[in-house]
C-alpha cells in the first residue's frame, strides 16, 4: 500500500516540480494565418513546450496571449490523493489502495495582451493590408535611382552591370552597397520610397525588439521574433529591367541592418558579369528565346565600353546566343556572340 502511494506522490510531486521549476526565457510570437478565434487559441496549445505565447492572425486584425501549463494527474480538489480500503468476499480491510486514473494534461489560459503589443500589432496589419506581398514574400523591388546617384559616374545613377562588374575590385561596387545601407537604415528615405517598408521597420520591428512581456510571477521577458519577417530583400532595378539583389539583415544586438550582396542578373535572368569573371578562360553566357538577340547585344556593348574591345557583328534569327571572350594581353582581349540552332 505505501509503494503504491509513494509512486503516486513521486509523480506527482514531478510534475508540479516541473511547472514552478521551469523559467521562461522568453515569449514565442507567431501568426495563425486565416484562423479563427478557436483555431488561434489550439494552435497556441499545440505549439510545442509550457508557459506563455502569443498568437495573431493579421486577415482577422485578432491577437491573443495564452499560457500553456501542465495539469497533474491524480488530484482531487487540489487534495493529495487518498489510501482508501476495499473489501473483497466479505474479507476484513484488504489494505489495498485506490486512487483516481486521470493523467496529466496540457491545460491552457487565456491572459490579456499588454497594452505595449498594441500599437506594433496595428502595424503589422496595416502593412498586411497595404502590401500583403511584402510580408509574403519578404521581397521588394525599388527603382535604382532610389539609393542616389553614383558618384563616380557624372550625373548617373548607378548601373547594375557596372555594380556587379566591379564587384570586389572597382569603387562601383563599394560605394553602392554603401549608399544602399544608408538607404535603408535612413527613416525619411525608406518612408519616401516605400511607406509600407518604412511601417515594418520602424513601427513594427524596432518596438518589438525592444518590448518587455508580463509572463506573470516572474519578470517581464524579451518576445522570440523567430516567425515575424525581419530580414528583407530588394531588388534595385535598372531602366532596361537589370537588376541588383541584395539582402538586409539587422545585426545582433543593434538596430542597424548590414547589406549583402545576392547578385545581379539583366531582364532575361541571366547573371551580370564581374570583370574577374570575364577573364577567366571558358566565360559564356547564353541568351534564349525571344529578346536573347537585344539581351546579348546590351551585354556585349557593356563590355566594350569597359575596354574588350569590337565583338563584332551578331548573328539574327538564332535559337539562342552565346556570348564568350577571349582574353589575351590588351589590346587584344575581345569579346564575340555566336549562334546557336
Amino acid at each position: 500500500m505505501v509503494k503504491c502511494i509513494s509512486i503516486v506522490l513521486m509523480a506527482f510531486g514531478a510534475v508540479m516540480s516541473a511547472n514552478a521549476s521551469a523559467t521562461q526565457s522568453s515569449v514565442p510570437i507567431f501568426e495563425c494565418r486565416n484562423c479563427s478565434d478557436t483555431q488561434m487559441q489550439q494552435a497556441a496549445l499545440n505549439k510545442p513546450g509550457y508557459g506563455v505565447r502569443i498568437v495573431y492572425n493579421l486577415a482577422s486584425g485578432h491577437i491573443f496571449k495564452y499560457k500553456v501549463y501542465l495539469e497533474p494527474g491524480c488530484m482531487n480538489g487540489g487534495e493529495e490523493p487518498q489510501a482508501v480500503a476495499s473489501k473483497s468476499d466479505g474479507d476484513a480491510e484488504a489494505g489495498t489502495t485506490s486512487t483516481c486514473n486521470q493523467n496529466p494534461s496540457r491545460e491552457i489560459e487565456w491572459m490579456p495582451i499588454d497594452t505595449v503589443m498594441l500599437a506594433p500589432f496595428a502595424a503589422m496589419v496595416e502593412v498586411y493590408n497595404d502590401s500583403p506581398a511584402l510580408l509574403a514574400t519578404a521581397k521588394v523591388e525599388k527603382p535604382i535611382g532610389d539609393v542616389g546617384r553614383n558618384p563616380n559616374e557624372v550625373f548617373s545613377n548607378f548601373d547594375p552591370y557596372l555594380v556587379a562588374y566591379d564587384r570586389g575590385t572597382g569603387p562601383t561596387f563599394h560605394t553602392f552597397l554603401e549608399a544602399a545601407r544608408n538607404y535603408f537604415n535612413t527613416h525619411s528615405s525608406l518612408l519616401n520610397s516605400d511607406p509600407s517598408l518604412a511601417v515594418w521597420i520602424y513601427d513594427v520591428l524596432a518596438p518589438l525588439r525592444n518590448l518587455q512581456i508580463s509572463i506573470g510571477q516572474q519578470p517581464a521577458v524579451n518576445l522570440d521574433m523567430g516567425t515575424i519577417m525581419q530580414d528583407i530583400t530588394i531588388d534595385f532595378v535598372g531602366p532596361d529591367g537589370s537588376y541588383v539583389r541584395v539582402k538586409f539583415t539587422r545585426q545582433p544586438n543593434s538596430e542597424e541592418y548590414e547589406v549583402e550582396f545576392v547578385g545581379a542578373w539583366n531582364s532575361m535572368g541571366v547573371p551580370l558579369p564581374t570583370s574577374q569573371e570575364v577573364r577567366t578562360p571558358g566565360f559564356h553566357r547564353q541568351f534564349r528565346g525571344p529578346g536573347g538577340h537585344e539581351a546579348a547585344n546590351n551585354m556585349g556593348d557593356f563590355l566594350n565600353r569597359q575596354g574588350w574591345g569590337s565583338y563584332g557583328p551578331t548573328p539574327i534569327g538564332c535559337r539562342s546566343y552565346i556570348l564568350s571572350c577571349i582574353v589575351e594581353p590588351r589590346p587584344m582581349s575581345m569579346c564575340r556572340i555566336d549562334c546557336e540552332n
